[in-house]
């Protein structure tokens, strides 16, 4: 659990704070572990799969709407795209969720909060690292956005850990 959350950290850090492309390879380290870890549980893979893609396409449409700036990326001809490192953030935040973040995921009021409030703060960091602009009222979407992310995943995801702790439980039970 804390590899996964340490893994996100050095992923966060390395895109928001550097937008290096090393962060990929702490995305990879983060996919190899999230596979032995939940390895056979389809759900949890799902799930992950799910929140990176949506994730992906809320913070598209935000792009698209030219909510989101991106510095140095307002001239190139992708510049409808996301920067490349979001869409690894988002692939490494979901692979937290089966893995380090389980816990909260249990709670549904507990989930959709912190989520409607982390997130937010989470790109409120970006901004002050300057990796990403946006409207202050932004922040109040992406509160909005963030909580029906968690509220929309979290029937799928309490189905995923149900799932991990009985695999857990079985193993234990067969041992």
């Amino acid at each position: 659990m804390l590899i996964n959350a340490g893994l996100f950290q050095i992923c966060w850090f390395l895109a928001v704070v550097l937008q290096s492309n090393w962060m990929w390879w702490a995305v990879v380290l983060m996919l190899a572990h999230a596979l032995i870890y939940v390895a056979g549980n389809l759900r949890a893979l799902r799930a992950v799969v799910f929140v990176a893609i949506l994730g992906i396409v809320l913070d598209t449409g935000l792009r698209w709407s030219g909510t989101y700036l991106f510095p140095g990326q307002e001239l190139d001809i992708g510049a409808w795209m996301l920067p490349l490192w979001l869409y690894g953030l988002w692939l490494a935040f979901a692979l937290t969720i089966p893995i380090s973040l389980s816990w909260l995921a249990q709670r549904r009021v507990l989930w959709v909060v912190s989520c409607g409030v982390i997130g937010p703060v989470s790109y409120l960091a970006g901004r002050k690292l300057g990796a990403i602009d946006y409207p202050d009222v932004t922040i109040a979407v992406q509160a909005v956005q963030w909580s029906g992310l968690a509220w929309i995943t979290q029937d799928f995801l309490d189905v995923t850990v149900r799932d991990n702790d009985s695999d857990a439980n079985s193993d234990v039970a067969q041992g």
